[in-house]
């Protein structure tokens, strides 16, 4: 379960950085980045109950790095490093299943259960 809680805690970065990192005029620097953060915020709720719901978060990763890439020359600004940077490690975090300090299900029944 902690890794939904860490993809709750980069969505709410990102939704704040959205205001930290921009200018008044700059549009698409706002918006991308405030709805990544929801997305990943929905995306981490959801997957508390469903359970490959998080890979999602694999695709939200992708494109907020693709966005920082491709829009900004290098070496870009804040908010496109901010974007590559927070969806590196989404994409480093949206691999870990929800139950990752339990043993795989398949292996459950063979462990001692130390009583």
């Amino acid at each position: 379960m902690w890794p939904r809680i860490v993809e709750a805690l980069l969505g709410a970065w990102l939704i704040v950085s959205s205001f930290v990192f921009t200018r008044p005029e700059a549009t698409d620097v706002t918006v991308v980045p405030l709805v990544a953060g929801v997305l990943v915020l929905l995306t981490a709720g959801l997957a508390t109950k469903m359970r490959l719901a998080h890979l999602f978060v694999l695709v939200v990763a992708v494109g907020l790095i693709a966005w920082g890439w491709a829009r900004f020359p290098r070496p870009g600004p804040a908010a496109a490093q901010n974007a590559i940077l927070v969806g590196l490690t989404l994409g480093l975090v949206g691999i870990i299943p929800n139950q990752a300090s339990q043993p795989p299900p398949g292996w459950r029944p063979h462990l001692d259960s130390g009583d």
